[in-house]
């Protein structure tokens, strides 16, 4: 998985003709992306996200 944060994905792109699989993007303003490999997430999203991840470890 790798991370970038950019409202305009030229970073993003670079890193799927790269060869990534999945991309998650965090930013701090909302992003919607319908690209499949590319998801997004606020701060907030994320902490809940790996919070619920560890708790069930």
């Amino acid at each position: 998985m790798d991370a970038f944060g950019s409202e305009n994905p030229w970073v993003e792109a670079c890193v799927l003709e790269a060869g990534a699989k999945e991309i998650v993007t965090l930013e701090y303003g909302e992003i919607i992306s319908k690209h499949p490999k590319i998801k997004t997430m606020t701060p907030l999203q994320f902490r809940k996200s790996y919070l619920s991840d560890t708790s069930n470890k």
